[in-house]
């Protein structure tokens, strides 16, 4: 373990920080049963309306051309894959 760790782990928190730490807890349990939740219903969901457009599957990375099911938003497959490139400064938006 390196000594810059070792020094915040030996830190003790205040009540604020250790509130802090709770109610991120709290909220990261929230998220995961509800991305259960959310996986669930995408489970039983038929899909029997979809659209092609561009589906975001986290900050900064956009799948263009996607089959995206108008219910439960889950994707369904792409047409095309053009990732943004973080190693250039060519970058294509559709507005």
């Amino acid at each position: 373990m390196s000594k810059k760790k070792k020094e915040i782990k030996d830190k003790p928190l205040d009540m604020k920080h250790l509130d802090i730490a709770l109610k991120c807890s709290q909220i990261y349990k929230i998220i995961n049963e509800a991305n259960l939740d959310l996986s669930k219903l995408r489970d039983e969901c038929d899909h029997p309306k979809t659209y092609i457009g561009d589906y975001q599957t986290h900050y900064g990375h956009i799948i263009e051309n996607a089959t995206i099911c108008f219910v439960c938003n889950e994707l369904l497959n792409t047409v095309s894959k053009t990732p943004l490139s973080l190693y250039t400064n060519e970058y294509t938006f559709k507005i």
